[in-house]
C-alpha cells in the first residue's frame, strides 16, 4: 500500500503536468526549425502565419486579427499582445483610440482625460515588416 505522502505527490504530479503543458509556448526554433536571425534562414509567409496562429491558441496573452489582405491576397495578420485582463477590455480601448484618432465629439479636456493614467488605456505600438 502507498503511503499518504506518496499519494499526494503522485496526485500533484498528475494534475500539474497537464497544466504546465497547457501554458507552454512553442519557440520559434520548434516551429520553424531554426532560430530567428540565423544566417541564411528566412521564414516564409506560410510558416509565420502558421506559427502566429499556434501562438494565439497557446497563449491567453495574444489575440490574432485579420486586418486585410496582402498584395498576394493572403490574410494580413495583426497580433495584439497584452495581459489577459487588458484583452478583456480590448473593445473599450479600441473605441478610445478611435475617438482620439478622429477627434469626433471630444473637447480638449475629454481628449486629455483619455490619455491620463486614470483612464487606464495601456500603451500600444504598431510594427510591421516588408518582405522583399
Amino acid at each position: 500500500m502507498m503511503n499518504p505522502l506518496a499519494r499526494v505527490a503522485l496526485a500533484t504530479a498528475l494534475v500539474a503536468a497537464p497544466v504546465a503543458a497547457q501554458n507552454r509556448i512553442t519557440s520559434p526554433k520548434e516551429a520553424l526549425g531554426f532560430n530567428i536571425g540565423d544566417d541564411y534562414r528566412l521564414a516564409t509567409y506560410t510558416q509565420l502565419e502558421t506559427y502566429w496562429r499556434k501562438l494565439a491558441q497557446q497563449s491567453p496573452r495574444m489575440v490574432l486579427r485579420e486586418i486585410g489582405k496582402t498584395a498576394e491576397g493572403r490574410p494580413q495578420l495583426m497580433a495584439i499582445i497584452s495581459s489577459p485582463e487588458n484583452l478583456k477590455h480590448l473593445t473599450r480601448y479600441q473605441e478610445i483610440a478611435r475617438r482620439l484618432a478622429l477627434a469626433e465629439g471630444l473637447t480638449d479636456a475629454q481628449a486629455g482625460a483619455c490619455t491620463r493614467p486614470r483612464c487606464s488605456v495601456p500603451p500600444s505600438s504598431w510594427s510591421w515588416s516588408i518582405r522583399w
